[in-house]
């Protein structure tokens, strides 16, 4: 969320190293971001949100600095990143 790539591709890099799942990665990812989406576009849907109370909130703060439209995006874009994945592995 904060466009910090190198960031990420250490992230990515560091789960590939330690011989976990990239699928599960981004399964997870494309749950968070759906969830971030939801709450950007209803903060009323968060207790339908399927996160502890303390992550939940935290994702709340996170996701009131960036636009609505941005995550929804991200996420759309992920889920195409998603499927490439799941077809390949």
């Amino acid at each position: 969320l904060t466009g910090d790539i190198a960031l990420g591709v250490g992230v990515v890099g560091s789960v590939h190293n330690a011989g976990l799942s990239l699928s599960k990665l981004s399964e997870n990812l494309l749950e968070l971001l759906r969830d971030a989406s939801f709450l950007a576009l209803s903060p009323q849907t968060a207790e339908h949100i399927s996160l502890p109370e303390a992550e939940r909130e935290r994702l709340s703060t996170m996701v009131r600095e960036v636009e609505s439209q941005h995550l929804v995006r991200l996420f759309h874009a992920w889920l195409d990143i998603h499927d490439q994945l799941a077809r390949h592995s």
